[in-house]
């Protein structure tokens, strides 16, 4: 129930109402309604069969995490060729370069959860985007190997919470009849950032020292995220779960 009336089904993003307390008389069949359900669907101006060009705007933005998370386990094995005489890398060395990242992504996915519910979606959002752009920077300019490794492990924090959050952020502010749709955008893209990744290794093999563009390059599409994210909303449900109502009026209408 919202507002006094029953809440009506519209083709708005649907988000849990924890604490919206009606300021209008209700009827005994709405107090009872109300008293075995605490959900409420609020209405959003995003109708339509296609969607708004805003949302896309929002699933387009948000999805470069899953661009990124593709590009930067896709594009280590093409560098890895230029990398191992740079650094005279020994079999520990090249284990520990490739296999750094994706076990930093482990753990930044199980940072996201507290991360999310504490700090929003988009904040960390940008959080990860910083960081990802941070460390392909540490990795175009490493001199040293732990100056690599490092950037390597700093580069899968931020795919990591990216890779979590990403999907999570654009289910709860689609729509229900696109939700699947706009939700599996995010996959599609960690596939295309695997053949941009080989493409890229393709064009940069014959450059000297290409390893620091192959590996750098992966911060121009974090640094376009991050600034795309700041002009987007955060998610209405959790701007409701944090008892910001008016705010999440604001952002699905």
């Amino acid at each position: 129930e919202f507002g006094g009336k029953p809440a009506r089904r519209r083709c708005g993003a649907p988000i849990v109402a924890q604490k919206i307390r009606s300021t209008m008389p209700r009827t005994d069949a709405a107090a009872d309604t109300s008293s075995t359900s605490n959900t409420a669907l609020l209405p959003s101006a995003r109708c339509g069969a296609g969607g708004s060009s805003l949302l896309y705007l929002i699933v387009a933005i948000a999805s470069i995490g899953g661009l990124l998370f593709g590009y930067d386990t896709g594009v280590v094995s093409g560098a890895m060729i230029k990398l191992t005489p740079y650094f005279g890398m020994n079999t520990v060395m090249v284990e520990a370069t490739v296999s750094s990242t994706v076990a930093l992504a482990a753990l930044g996915a199980l940072c996201s959860g507290p991360a999310n519910r504490l700090l929003g979606r988009r904040l960390v959002l940008i959080a990860a985007a910083v960081v990802f752009t941070a460390g392909a920077v540490l990795m175009a300019l490493a001199r040293t190997f732990a100056a690599l490794l490092g950037g390597r492990m700093v580069v899968g924090l931020g795919v990591g919470v990216a890779s979590a959050t990403v999907p999570l952020y654009i289910a709860e502010l689609a729509p229900p009849a696109q939700r699947g749709r706009l939700v599996a955008a995010n996959n599609s893209c960690i596939v295309v950032g695997q053949v941009v990744a080989a493409l890229v290794d393709g064009a940069l093999s014959g450059v000297p020292e290409g390893w620091r563009w192959m590996l750098g390059l992966g911060g121009v599409p974090s640094a376009l995220q991050l600034v795309g994210l700041l002009a987007l909303p955060e998610s209405p449900r959790w701007l409701v779960s944090v008892g910001r109502e008016a705010r999440a009026r604001a952002v699905l209408l």
